[in-house]
């Protein structure tokens, strides 16, 4: 890595950009293990039929993001 790039950036300054990937990265996912866990809960489960429990998925998903 130093042969590529030890010329134009650092170890540290490295070491700093891909921590913060990792960040993002992680607050990527806990803002979609959010949305998954709030998606499942106002989902209403009594309907026995899987077409009318993914239609419901569809509408509240154009409702959220209207």
């Amino acid at each position: 890595m130093d042969r590529l790039l030890g010329n134009i950036i650092d170890d540290y300054t490295l070491y700093r950009i891909i921590q913060s990937i990792i960040v993002i990265l992680s607050m990527f996912t806990v803002y979609l293990g959010i949305q998954i866990a709030l998606t499942w809960k106002f989902l209403k489960k009594d309907k026995a039929n899987s077409d009318e429990i993914i239609s419901q998925k569809e509408v509240s998903f154009e409702a959220a993001y209207s």
